[in-house]
């Protein structure tokens, strides 16, 4: 996919509400300026792996779709920031899945600001965060204890498995959990894991080289 298909895309289909660029690593802010353009009631969108892309495209793209309810931004390293995160918060209050794996500008401020201003939480991805501290499980608990159901921590080498599960003990409803914690030595781990109900899903979080 090219800037010039891109265009040609939006331009001539409108009423697009999913639009998966996943790995377009030639793409250019250009096409995100004529997303920005031309899908205004754009719900999903992926840009995992979109490594040309910069500050400028992202805070235009947020800030002209604001229906956006699903977001993937994984695997974007240094390109995605707090400022990007604070932008998409305010602009995108409707999100409800949001994948920022893998993008190691972000720090406990980016998460806070998510946390605080999206209010319908359901799946959040935050592996491979090792800026990230047990502050942003805390702001994430806070605001989504009842609603948050799939979480995905892995990777995120600040957190130690105690604080990670006395935090996570606050949760109602969570489901699935994406995690590095020790299930052989930990017993606070055990523990946890062994008081959850049938359908709940963990998988053990493995780094992929």
């Amino acid at each position: 996919m090219t800037n010039e298909l891109v265009f040609q895309l939006v331009q001539g289909c409108q009423n697009i509400k999913n639009l998966d660029l996943l790995s377009c690593s030639i793409i250019t802010d250009k096409a995100l300026f004529a997303i920005a353009d031309h899908l205004k009631n754009l719900e999903e969108i992926r840009l995992d792996r979109c490594h040309n892309l910069t500050e400028e495209g992202f805070i235009t793209l947020v800030q002209s779709c604001q229906n956006l309810r699903t977001i993937y931004l994984g695997d974007n390293q240094e390109i995605i920031t707090d400022r990007i995160i604070h932008h998409l918060s305010r602009c995108c209050p409707l999100l409800h899945t949001v994948d920022i794996s893998n993008c190691n500008a972000i720090s406990d401020r980016g998460i806070c600001a998510l946390a605080r201003n999206c209010k319908n939480l359901r799946t959040l991805d935050l592996s491979g965060l090792d800026g990230i501290t047990k502050k942003s499980l805390w702001w994430i608990s806070e605001y989504h204890y009842n609603s948050l159901e799939k979480l995905s921590i892995g990777g995120c080498v600040l957190l130690t498995d105690d604080e990670t599960v006395n935090i996570l003990k606050h949760f109602k409803n969570l489901n699935y959990l994406s995690a590095s914690l020790d299930t052989t030595n930990n017993a606070s781990v055990i523990e946890y894991l062994s008081l959850q109900h049938q359908d709940f899903n963990y998988i053990p979080y493995r780094i992929i080289v």
